[in-house]
């Protein structure tokens, strides 16, 4: 820089002495008087004056332009000056039918400072091709391997510019560069338009549709904001209706109504009753809608019907939607007000009804009105009539189930029966006898089975009667009687194991038939699983014949004596049946039946006397009858005159150890770890008919079992067990006497 000034002194200067024509030192930069005084060290001194070297003072001989250049070269001058043209070209396209040629736009960009050369695509949405920075920015030559490049004079609007074999067509460029070749005295030439894009054209078409009413440049007002102030603006003020929606937010944030709201579409083809749920966001004032979904409904699992947003309540009919109305009419939502139960929400044009909200939504309600109801309406579907056919009358040909289903069904199929009875009830069978009302000389058997609820009737042989025994009703289930012909009908009951018992009336096919008897298994079925006379009844009976004997007799002995009619040491069923009568209590003959065997231990068809008091008065049984009655032993019982009674204090010895006996029986069975199956098993295989009789029990308590008993102990257990010779045991009664100790078969006829 000194040596310029240096040479500049030397040249001469033919200027005028103008204002304006002179040279003045461009590095001085301060140009106020020097100041003479200051202070040094804490003293007043004076300084010389601020003296220049005579390089840099300016002179008034001319300086050359090629000097100016040297002093300011175009790299220091031209610094982040860049020329800037809109330019494209042409790209052919074979694989679309719509076009032939794309215009692809592009930018160029001219360096001053160094005349190198950069061009630019700018990226377009879902255009298919790459894009970005197409040639990097050089030198670029006219001719590719040839040594002259563009330069500034190269560049127009309206010229064509050949980069590599690409011919790009400038059309425009920006302000800044029209200036820039404006002050060098060469005016660029005025825009021209881009040719036609098809491919452009179909994109901005799709666009707008997919958003024909949204400005096309919105206005983020909030990132405006955010913007502004990041670059270090001034923080704009905010409006009211910001001061609002802020203060909403910061009151009720988290705070939600929620509405069970029902759309009946029911009136469209194949349309139903669909029910959601409105959630209404105090904070913000949006509205959110949830489909309740069922299962097994038929429809996708969607649970969003309308994402959070604000609801309009009145949607523009399709007449008046344009944008010229819609930007000046103001819109309306929908707010709390508006949501109630029993008021109705229009949701994208579907018609939802509220019928229920929940606490929440009640207590906001409550704060806010008096007086509301928040009784929930009922939606639920009224029921469907449907309008079935009724099934044909049974007209007496097979089963009316057999004939039902072959009304029912196209392809004939056989009724389904109950295969879980079928399997639990199988082998269950109940026998009775009986006799025909107006013809008692004929005897019957009725056998009933359980499993499949089916009627037997059998006619047993009579001597001079002159009716032949055999078969008298087929194996079937038998309907009630009932008027008219109600009976072929399929509401009409079949007999069931609840309609047999001793003295009971039937009505089959218009026979009336007696029964009068019943047999052993049956009485033990029955017995097992009461019905009409249930234990709780037998106690009640039994108590109040306790009451009534003792009110009337002194001593238990004198009450025995006295049912005792016969004097023969035991009381029958006919006898307990007089009692009764006398004591007004009246039972039918079934429940009579079940009263004697309660008091008949030993099945023996009467009831002795030790099992008179053990059933009549279980506490006075060792002697004591009643405290007011006084004290009875047992041995003063058996009166010496009467030889009926002395059998009772014989056997209450022998009953005793036999009861010890059998319990020491079942204790070892148990402890051994024995079945009673393998047991009756290891028994059974000794016998010929699979049962088990005194022969084949002695072996299994001797051998198999191994108890130290001995010989008398062993026949007490055996006469227990088989208290009648030749009675033999299956592998049910066995099982029922491990249980619940020795059960035996009698007989009893009415």
């Amino acid at each position: 820089m000194s040596a310029m000034y240096a040479k500049a002194s030397t040249l001469k200067n033919t200027l005028p002495l103008l204002p304006g024509n002179n040279f003045t030192n461009k590095n001085r930069h301060d140009f106020r008087k020097s100041q003479m005084l200051q202070y040094s060290n804490g003293h007043r001194m004076a300084s010389t004056p601020k003296t220049y070297p005579a390089e840099l003072v300016a002179t008034q001989e001319k300086i050359s332009l090629n000097d100016i250049q040297q002093a300011h070269p175009s790299w220091l001058t031209l610094d982040n000056k860049i020329l800037r043209f809109y330019c494209y070209f042409k790209e052919s396209i074979h694989e679309s039918r719509e076009e032939n040629a794309r215009v692809r736009r592009c930018n160029l960009y001219y360096y001053l400072e160094d005349d190198t050369i950069q061009v630019t695509e700018p990226k377009q949405d879902n255009s298919g091709v790459p894009q970005g920075n197409l040639v990097k920015r050089h030198k670029v030559p006219k001719i590719h391997g040839a040594e002259e490049h563009y330069t500034v004079d190269d560049l127009n609007v309206g010229a064509d510019i050949v980069i590599y074999s690409k011919t790009f067509h400038i059309v425009d460029c920006d302000a800044f560069t029209r200036y820039f070749y404006s002050q060098l005295g060469r005016p660029l030439r005025p825009f021209e338009e881009y040719p036609e894009d098809a491919h452009l054209e179909k994109t901005i078409t799709v666009k707008q549709s997919m958003h024909p009413n949204k400005p096309k440049d919105p206005d983020h007002r909030e990132w405006k904001r955010f913007n502004e102030y990041e670059q270090g603006g001034r923080m704009n003020l905010f409006n009211y209706d910001e001061r609002e929606a802020a203060r909403s937010f910061f009151e009720n944030d988290r705070k939600v109504l929620q509405f069970s709201a029902l759309w009946d579409d029911t009136k469209t083809l194949h349309g139903d009753a669909r029910h959601f749920t409105v959630l209404y966001f105090l904070a913000d004032h949006t509205v959110k809608v949830l489909e309740k979904t069922s299962r097994n409904n038929g429809r996708d699992p969607f649970p969003v019907f309308l994402r959070k947003q604000k609801l309009a309540k009145v949607k523009c009919p399709a007449a008046d939607c344009n944008l010229e109305t819609m930007s000046t009419r103001p819109q309306e939502y929908v707010t709390w007000e508006d949501l109630m139960i029993g008021k109705t929400v229009s949701v994208c044009g579907r018609d939802m009804l509220l019928y229920d909200c929940d606490d929440f939504t009640k207590k906001f309600y409550s704060s806010k009105y008096r007086g509301l109801d928040f009784t929930p309406l009922d939606v639920s579907a009224p029921p469907q009539q449907s309008n079935r056919m009724e099934p044909p009358p049974h007209r007496g040909f097979g089963s009316p189930e057999d004939s039902l289903v072959s009304w029912s069904h196209l392809v004939l199929k056989p009724p389904k029966k109950d295969l879980r009875k079928l399997q639990e009830r199988d082998g269950d069978v109940l026998t009775f006898g009986g006799y025909l009302e107006t013809q008692p000389e004929r005897r019957l058997i009725i056998v009933f089975r359980c499993a499949d609820d089916t009627l037997g009737i059998f006619e047993a042989p009579g001597r001079n009667t002159g009716f032949t025994g055999g078969k008298f009703l087929q194996r079937q289930k038998v309907k009630k009687p009932m008027e008219g012909n109600a009976t072929l009908t399929m509401e009409a009951p079949y007999y069931t194991e609840d309609d047999f018992y001793v003295g009971a009336r039937l009505d089959i096919n218009s026979h009336i038939i007696i029964i009068d008897k019943i047999d052993e298994h049956t009485v033990r079925y029955l017995e097992g699983a009461p019905k009409d006379f249930s234990a709780d009844d037998m106690d009640k009976v039994v108590h109040k014949i306790r009451g009534m004997l003792l009110n009337r007799f002194s001593k238990l002995t004198d009450t025995f004596r006295a049912m005792d009619m016969d004097h023969n040491g035991g009381i029958t069923i006919k006898e307990l049946d007089k009692v009764c009568r006398h004591l007004n209590i009246v039972l039918s003959e079934h429940e009579l039946l079940c009263l004697m065997r309660y008091l008949d231990e030993d099945a023996n068809g009467t009831v002795e006397y030790y099992e008179f008091v053990r059933k009549m008065a279980p506490k006075d049984y060792e002697g004591e009858l009643d405290a007011g009655k006084g004290t009875v032993r047992l041995t003063e019982i058996a009166d010496p005159l009467d030889k009926s009674y002395q059998k009772v204090a014989q056997g209450q010895d022998a009953q005793r150890e036999s009861d010890k006996v059998f319990k020491m029986f079942r204790d070892k069975l148990n402890s051994q770890r024995f079945m009673a199956l393998d047991l009756f098993r290891m028994m059974s295989d000794r016998a010929f008919d699979s049962r088990v009789g005194e022969k084949e029990f002695r072996y299994g308590v001797v051998s198999v079992l191994q108890l130290n008993m001995e010989p008398r102990q062993i026949d007490l257990l055996v006469n227990r067990v088989f208290p009648f010779p030749g009675k033999r045991l299956t592998q049910k009664e066995f099982n029922r006497m491990m249980s619940s100790g020795p059960h035996f078969e009698t007989t009893y006829c009415g």
